[in-house]
């Protein structure tokens, strides 16, 4: 753990030492999610659809039959 301090311009500096176990480079962006009181950072990914990739797992039904039910319906409001 590392503790950062806020500057009166609400930046923060991170430690080398954090950078190094996660091959951050100058330049390099993040992504800053929050949670509750908790902030995730995370590095910009060169491809979205790796990053993406089983991001909506559950959204639209726990098994392949309730993702098929849940297709369905959708379809049929089109119509």
């Amino acid at each position: 753990m590392s503790i950062v301090k806020l500057s009166s311009k609400r930046q923060i500096t991170l430690p080398a030492k954090v950078c190094r176990a996660i091959d951050l480079k100058q330049g390099d962006r993040l992504i800053l999610e929050v949670k509750g009181n908790q902030l995730t950072f995370t590095r910009l990914p060169e491809n979205f659809t790796d990053f993406l990739a089983g991001k909506a797992g559950g959204v639209y039904g726990k098994s392949l039959k309730n993702i098929d039910e849940y297709v369905q319906k959708e379809r049929e409001a089109w119509e």
